[in-house]
C-alpha cells in the first residue's frame, strides 16, 4: 500500500495491492468523485459567500 500511495503524489502510477481489498477500491473511488463534484457543490459555494462577505466588510 505504501508504494501505492508514494506513486500517487510522485505522479509513478503503481497497480493497487492485491492485499488492500474491494473496501479500499470502493473508498478511494468515492473520494475521487467527492474531488470532482467538490468545486461545483452547495458546500463550496457556501464557503465562497462567507469569505465573499468577509472580504466586502473589510
Amino acid at each position: 500500500m505504501r508504494v501505492f500511495m508514494q506513486g500517487l503524489y510522485k505522479f509513478d502510477w503503481q497497480p493497487v495491492p492485491e492485499s488492500s481489498g474491494i473496501s479500499f477500491i470502493w473508498h478511494f473511488a468515492l473520494v475521487q468523485l467527492l474531488m470532482i463534484y467538490f468545486p461545483f457543490g452547495k458546500l463550496m459555494h457556501t464557503i465562497g459567500s462567507v469569505f465573499n462577505k468577509m472580504v466586502m466588510r473589510s
